[in-house]
């Protein structure tokens, strides 16, 4: 992506993230189901409205009273006057409810900017004209960057693609962190970041440790003094640790490779292949050729082509060209390969959800990688050996501490609790590192809690001081036994308030922890989400749901940013390979705002929400 035009390239970048893309659709995803939409909204502005033949009645002008101008900027089409709860009046942007200042002198330099750059009221032009454009193929992330933010919000874990922005070269740490937080100052975000997800890459790192010096030398706020500022993505550590094991068994996967290739080379070919698949009526339709950066492309392969073992000596006996088959002791070995590869394929589909919370799912998937890494360590079949002790090599790198995060996030799903901690932790570690673990989870947990009591106690104070004045400025006017019963009800107001900011004797996260575990139905297990349980005992535990809110919403993979860019291939294709930056800009951000505001989802977040 260069400053000028966008080109399109391939999706494999250096990170090999896996990419999930928009359904199958003819046109730009912001025009799609809006058509129903925009009647419905035609319908809402008729009932709004006045009815027909009801007659209204202006209020009659002070003749005496000076006109004010005339408002003959085109802003005014945009923009309207609100007036705030403390009485001031601000021009608010009637697509993204953004509020400006109100200058004496009338100016509009900024709202014209403004307007120019409102991704919002770029998409409501867009739905107004309802222009078919493009067909989407491929777009290229390499010198891009997209800001995603997760919010909790009514128990429901909700994505926003905020912008993306150019990156310009060289595409250093420092230059990446300038940007980054750029945009985040642009968005009024600085003082609001608690943690920031990125793929595993050298330059990435440099980027965080630059921009966490930055906040720290603006004493920007940062919660838990930036202990969780910096996520690694779990599906990219899963991605290298199990492509090194890959490569000890690469001439297994390269017999199968080729097969497939030269299958894949000629329609001919695969009709004559599909005809005795057709014959031995097998239910799988297809082949799969794997993606070299992507290893659960490669597992799908394996899995797809086992299903047709008995059929590659048979399409050998029609093509003599064809050599690549498989002996009966390479498929046995596909066969390990594939069951043993079939849990790291659960664990990356698990963690790589968007519509559910994940930070308190990985801590349990990590033990389960740990358990069949090690139950293969000491396999008597040598390639199996060597796949899954080189697999332990790169686990010990990535996981050899304790991962806060998921730690975290694992104590604060009520079906786990320190429970899982305790039982898990002697697992992955040795005796004494999991004593140390335990103890730094629990000491963080406390940390964490205090700072949110802190906050919580803050509030309250402010809310008692607001309202003590309220209540000294309306004594004046009330009168008599009115004054009496009022102020009786507001002593006791007062009362209960200075009572909340005095903490019990046991706090809300000693209650939480003692507590029994949450036991679940085998049936419904699958199905629990951890946000609606503090939703449903947010009265129980005040403070605590509101850090368990924020701990939770935490993704623990970058794939919600990455699915954004793997949508571009479809909007630049080669007829249209030289459309402006803003434009695949609105097309891309305005999808996802479309989606969000018409309830509308992706197939793979359909896929997320059933899993």
């Amino acid at each position: 992506m260069s400053n000028g035009q966008i080109y399109p390239t391939s999706l494999e970048g250096d990170s090999g993230a896996a990419f999930s893309s928009f359904e199958e659709s003819s046109t730009s995803p912001v025009m799609e189901n809006l058509d129903e939409d925009a009647n419905n909204a035609n319908n809402a502005i008729l009932v709004e409205g006045n009815p027909p033949h009801e007659e209204v009645h202006e209020e009659e002008n002070n003749p005496f009273e000076k006109k004010g101008r005339k408002k003959t900027s085109e802003v005014w089409k945009d923009f309207e006057e609100v007036s705030l709860p403390d009485g001031t009046k601000k021009y608010q942007c009637k697509s993204c409810k953004a509020k400006f200042t109100i200058h004496a002198s009338g100016v509009t330099t900024h709202l014209n900017r403004h307007m120019r750059n409102c991704l919002l009221r770029r998409v409501t032009i867009g739905q107004e004209k309802r222009q078919k454009t493009l067909s989407f193929d491929t777009i290229g992330s390499d010198s891009g960057m997209s800001l995603t933010t997760f919010k909790y919000d009514h128990a429901k874990l909700q994505k926003r693609v905020l912008n993306f922005c150019n990156v310009p070269p060289p595409h250093t740490g420092v230059i990446i962190a300038d940007a980054l937080y750029k945009c985040l100052v642009d968005w009024g975000l600085e003082n609001k970041v608690s943690s920031i997800t990125i793929d595993n890459a050298t330059y990435n790192d440099v980027a965080l440790k630059n921009l966490k010096a930055t906040f720290e030398l603006l004493n920007k706020k940062m919660l838990f003094e930036g202990k969780i500022f910096h996520v690694c993505c779990c599906a990219h550590i899963v991605n290298i640790m199990v492509q090194d094991g890959l490569g000890e068994i690469k001439g297994i996967t390269d017999r199968v490779r080729e097969g497939v290739k030269y299958l894949a080379a000629s329609e001919a070919q695969l009709i004559q292949f599909g005809e005795i698949v057709k014959n031995l009526q097998l239910p799988l339709k297809k082949l799969i050729l794997d993606c070299s950066t992507r290893w659960n492309s490669t597992y799908m392969m394996l899995s797809t082509a086992l299903a047709f073992k008995n059929v590659f000596p048979m399409y050998k006996a029609r093509d003599v060209g064809f050599v690549y088959v498989p002996s009966v002791e390479d498929w046995e070995k596909v066969e390990c390969v594939c069951e043993f590869l079939s849990v790291f394929n659960d664990v990356t589909n698990i963690i790589s959800g968007t519509v559910y919370p994940t930070s308190n799912l990985f801590l349990i998937e990590v033990w389960r990688m740990k358990e069949v890494i090690d139950k293969n360590s000491d396999s008597e079949k040598e390639y199996m050996k060597a796949m899954a002790l080189k697999m332990k090599i790169k686990f010990d790198k990535y996981w050899g501490e304790c991962n806060l995060l998921m730690a975290l996030g694992a104590v604060l799903d009520p079906r786990y609790k320190m429970k899982l901690i305790d039982c898990c932790f002697p697992e992955i570690y040795t005796e004494s590192e999991a004593a140390r673990n335990s103890s730094i989870v629990l000491q963080s947990l406390h940390e964490l809690y205090k700072e949110y009591v802190a906050a919580y106690s803050l509030v309250n104070i402010e809310q008692n001081s607001k309202q003590s004045a309220k209540e000294l400025c309306s004594s004046s006017v009330v009168s008599g036994e009115i004054k009496k019963l009022g102020g009786g009800r507001s002593k006791f107001a007062s009362f209960v308030r200075k009572a909340d900011i005095i903490q019990p004797v046991k706090s809300e996260l000693e209650i939480y922890l003692e507590e029994g575990v949450y036991i679940c139905d085998e049936n419904s297990d699958s199905h629990f989400d951890a946000l609606e349980w503090w939703k449903a005992n947010n009265l129980k535990f005040r403070i605590l749901s509101r850090m368990a809110a924020d701990i939770l919403s935490i993704p623990i993979t970058s794939v919600a940013s990455e699915s954004t860019f793997s949508a571009g291939g479809r909007v630049i294709d080669p007829y249209r390979a030289s459309l402006a930056t803003e434009t695949v800009e609105m097309l891309l951000c305005g999808a996802d705002f479309v989606r969000a505001q018409h309830g509308l989802k992706k197939r793979s977040e359909v896929e997320d929400s059933c899993r």
